[in-house]
């Protein structure tokens, strides 16, 4: 028997010690009750389930919104607007990125730049 139904069969004995009633559900029996029953498949089709996050969309968008429309100054006040997100795909394709498995260091130190 592998391990997790142990576990399970093991829970489910520990909650039924209880005095509690333990209903079990397999994946096959959930997919007919969804198939039989049109107010559980309105439920199941209402929900809003979220995607795993994608790594490669990390590359793209980001915060592009202006924060504060507008700014009122003061006499001699000066105001700079800096645009990060257009440097991320320059820095992307020019900058280094580290390859490889790292290195810990944890002892020795040398400088910086020789690492």
């Amino acid at each position: 028997m592998n391990e997790l139904y142990a576990l399970t069969l093991k829970k489910k004995s520990y909650i039924k010690s209880l005095g509690m009633k333990y209903v079990s559900v397999w994946d096959h029996e959930f997919r007919d009750q969804i198939k039989n029953d049109p107010k559980l498949r309105h439920f199941i089709d209402s929900l809003e389930l979220v995607d795993r996050l994608e790594p490669r969309d990390s590359f793209f968008g980001g915060r592009t919104n202006a924060s504060k429309l507008y700014c009122k100054t003061r006499d001699g006040e000066k105001i700079k607007y800096v645009d990060f997100t257009s440097l991320y795909p320059w820095v992307n394709k020019y900058a280094k990125y580290p390859v490889g498995h790292p290195e810990i260091v944890t002892s020795d130190f040398g400088d910086l730049n020789d690492y």
